[in-house]
């Protein structure tokens, strides 16, 4: 969780980029405090800006009373209603708990995040303490995620310990595909998550059972019955470039029965063996209770060498922004991107259901190839014809096949026809480009301020941890008394 506190102004001009958000589809509303005479059910953009210039005139010795802040998480790991929640504690904790503000929810981007904008002076017309304000931001923001994922990391733990597991390595299994670090000393398991200690479990205080014969009985059916699917596996990496697992269309489709394959591999070579965890029975297997290794996976080895070797890491980063699931995904990605195929790998990125359901109810009313055209509603939209079938590929890097949203199979037959020789020949079709959009100046530099705020998240924990250090542990003024003196000299 990253929050940034953008440029100081006088005009409020941030109540008008937040509102161009919201008429574009991007953003919503999801808060309002304080606005003690206006009514937040018929409140415009127009009246949060008068209300908040006029609030501010009270001292005209402020010259940029606007606060601006952003709050972003990691991709969707938080909600709408979650990050309005933090953006409460977080003003609170900043000293504008008491001040008029409005919270907006982005979703134009790959990271969720809020907006919050307020002003600077107080009821009685004095200002805000703003001093080492970005110090106390960097502060707060961790306080508060510090109580938050400590109470969901318990809310998780205790619901994994609740499995039913034969062995130590099972239950370890369990806990890395959840995102769970484990450490192992003294006959101890230590749990962490995001750095932070979850707890100790003591192996001696540890409960196992022998493995369901029943149940394994009804797995070796659910993976018989799927004994037709591909299972031509790809390498899953993570974000520090790391092979983390192998999937398959196989086990994709015994994931939508709850039911995971972690495979077990060292390093960079093939798998030598698998668990299989089905949280529908919250149960843990041993592999070789249900199948064969080799009944359930194959790699070709020259493939297999080609994948794991020698990638270029920015591109396989860039392609990872996308939801790639499947093998025809992963062929139109790299065709869409003109990048080495060995670079998009599956992952487990999924359109939300809300944004799933958004294109869905839009494209159901398309009667006409010019129907299809007109999406310009939405925020920089690519349609792409590959093989046989189109694909809708938005600016939240979202990948979805029209088949899943058009029942007319007719009308996308005949809009591939028509535009496949301009899509394949042009590559990206441009739909629609907001930067069509005229803004004033500070509107565009809010823009500019909040992508490069939204692009920190992905810097991650370990640099914001980096900044507090910059500044002193305990986030004190005196390093920052010694760096502007420093630069007075300089």
């Amino acid at each position: 969780m990253v929050a940034k506190i953008l440029s100081k102004t006088g005009t409020f001009n941030a109540v008008r980029y937040n509102s161009n958000k919201q008429a574009k589809g991007s953003a919503e509303l999801i808060d309002i405090k304080n606005f003690k005479v206006l009514k937040p059910e018929t409140m415009t953009a127009a009246d949060v800006k008068n209300y908040l210039k006029s609030y501010s005139d009270v001292n005209k010795r402020v010259k940029n009373p606007q606060f601006h802040a952003t709050i972003s998480c990691k991709g969707r790991e938080y909600s709408p209603e979650q990050l309005k929640e933090i953006g409460n504690q977080y003003m609170d904790k900043m000293g504008y708990g008491e001040q008029p503000y409005i919270i907006l929810f982005h979703n134009d981007t790959n990271n969720n995040h809020i907006h919050i904008v307020s002003t600077r002076v107080d009821a009685n017309g004095k200002k805000i303490n703003d001093s080492y304000e970005n110090v106390r931001s960097l502060n707060a923001i961790q306080e508060i995620m510090k109580k938050s994922i400590s109470r969901n990391n318990d809310l998780d733990l205790n619901a994994l310990k609740g499995y039913k597991f034969e062995t130590k390595n099972q239950f370890i299994s369990l806990l890395k595909l959840h995102k769970f670090e484990v450490r192992e000393k003294d006959n101890v398991i230590s749990i962490y998550k995001m750095g932070a200690k979850c707890e100790d479990v003591a192996l001696s205080d540890m409960k196992f059972f022998l493995a369901d014969k029943k149940a394994i009985s009804q797995l070796k059916q659910e993976f018989s019955s799927l004994s037709g699917m591909d299972k031509k596996i790809y390498p899953v990496f993570n974000s520090n470039n790391e092979i983390v697992n192998y999937k398959s269309e196989f086990t994709k489709q015994l994931k939508s029965k709850n039911i995971e394959i972690v495979f077990h591999f060292s390093e960079s070579k093939k798998p030598f063996g698998y668990t299989v965890i089905d949280s529908s029975r919250k149960e843990v297997f041993r592999g070789s209770l249900i199948s064969k290794l080799n009944n359930i996976l194959s790699l070709d080895e020259q493939e297999y060498v080609s994948q794991t070797k020698g990638k270029s890491y920015s591109e396989r980063l860039i392609a990872s922004k996308y939801n790639v699931s499947t093998q025809r995904e992963r062929e139109m990605l790299s065709h869409y991107l003109s990048i080495d195929i060995a670079n998009v790998q599956l992952n487990d990125k999924i359109v939300s259901k809300e944004d799933f359901e958004k294109y869905k109810i839009f494209f159901s009313g398309c009667k006409s190839v010019n129907d299809l055209d007109d999406i310009k509603r939405f925020n920089s939209v690519d349609l792409y014809s590959y093989k046989s079938d189109v694909y809708l590929i938005t600016a939240k890097k979202q990948i979805i096949n029209l088949n899943e949203l058009i029942e007319d199979k007719k009308l996308l037959a005949d809009y591939h026809s028509l535009h496949k020789e301009q899509l394949e020949n042009k590559g990206k079709y441009q739909i629609y480009n907001e930067d069509d959009i005229d803004e004033e100046k500070d509107v565009s530099e809010i823009e500019d301020e909040h992508v490069k705020a939204d692009s920190s998240i992905d810097i991650g924990i370990e640099t914001a941890k980096g900044i507090m250090t910059a500044f002193g542990s305990q986030g004190s003024a005196e390093p920052e008394k010694k760096r502007k003196k420093r630069n007075r000299n300089a």
